[in-house]
């Protein structure tokens, strides 16, 4: 009997991959499977419709960590949906400029103010902040801001134990605490000027990944750190936050737009700064986190009509592809 070629033998493998798992998940794209970097695939089973939603986990096949940033494909019928929900995304990778530019798609770029110090960040470039209260980016009037469902999420070190750093602000006309993340050295979380505490303490000079959701519906409110579940409360039950204030990074506001104290001020370095509108899935910030070589985690969580969609997703190693049938 001859050998099996390694193409043979790749073929076959795709053919017992679709037979067991059936008309829900088929394979017809690229194999990631000689990568040694940067490599994504989808296992068995992992890509399939629950509940009229697509659902893609995919498997770190390569030899570093990769996290949503690192993802450059992402597609459900030829539509970006890797970062599905998204109205604001910035990576502070411009290096210079008063500009944050929104990688979002919404053209909510940021101004830079004053003279936050470029750095090497988590990912690329990131904003150093002194504490001078007139360093900050803001997005004053951001249209689309979430009202009833939000994650916030951004990569932040520091070492500071002197003022209630506040990375993230959101103020409206109805509360300068529309949605705020507040004081580094225990975060709480508020929402439509209530708060709750949530322990969460990453002022301890290392590059933590911080993610914080809310939900109107019941008031549920979320902390994760370094992907890993680290609260979970309640807040403001039913009620929402204003549209079109005013979104800030490193400052906390006393008004829209303004009235900044010192002892407010974050002092360290932010990076990779997101706001989605909606709540994203603990997997969903296991991978924005990064995956381990060997992990998996759910790259996209899609809505999606009844019949046959077609799903592309990978990084500038390749690109895989599979074909899911919604009921």
């Amino acid at each position: 009997m001859k050998a099996v070629t390694p193409v043979i033998a790749l073929v076959m493998l795709l053919l017992i991959t679709t037979g067991l798992v059936g008309a829900s998940y088929f394979w017809f794209g690229s194999v990631l499977s000689s990568q040694t970097t940067n490599a994504i695939s989808i296992p068995a089973g992992g890509a399939y419709c629950s509940n009229g939603n697509i659902r893609v986990y995919v498997l770190n096949s390569g030899s570093i960590n990769i996290s949503a940033a690192d993802v450059v494909v992402g597609e459900v019928d030829g539509i970006s949906v890797i970062n599905n929900g998204l109205v604001v995304y910035w990576k502070f990778d411009e290096g210079a400029g008063p500009t944050a530019s929104d990688s979002s798609g919404s053209g909510n770029n940021g101004n830079i103010a004053g003279s936050p110090v470029w750095e090497s960040g988590r990912t690329g470039k990131a904003l150093r902040f002194d504490g001078s209260l007139g360093n900050y980016v803001i997005k004053n009037p951001l249209p689309g801001f979430p009202s009833s469902e939000i994650t916030a999420a951004f990569w932040m070190k520091s070492t500071d134990t002197t003022t209630s750093g506040a990375p993230v602000s959101y103020a409206s006309p109805s509360s300068d605490n529309d949605f705020l993340i507040f004081n580094y050295q225990s975060f709480d979380i508020y929402a439509i000027g209530n708060n709750v505490n949530t322990g969460v303490k990453p002022n301890d000079g290392n590059w933590h990944h911080i993610a914080a959701t809310w939900k109107s519906a019941g008031g549920e409110a979320r902390m994760y750190k370094d992907s890993a579940p680290a609260f979970s409360g309640t807040v403001s039950s039913g009620v929402a936050i204003t549209n079109g204030g005013s979104l800030v990074i490193a400052q906390e506001q006393d008004s829209v737009g303004d009235a900044f104290q010192s002892s407010q001020s974050f002092i360290g370095t932010i990076d990779e700064v997101r706001i989605y509108n909606r709540v994203l899935s603990a997997s969903e910030i296991k991978f924005i986190y990064g995956i381990k070589p060997g992990e998996s985690a759910l790259a996209i969580d899609y809505p999606a009509a009844p019949g046959k969609h077609v799903v592309r997703i990978g990084t500038p190693s390749g690109i895989a592809e599979t074909s899911v049938y919604c009921a």
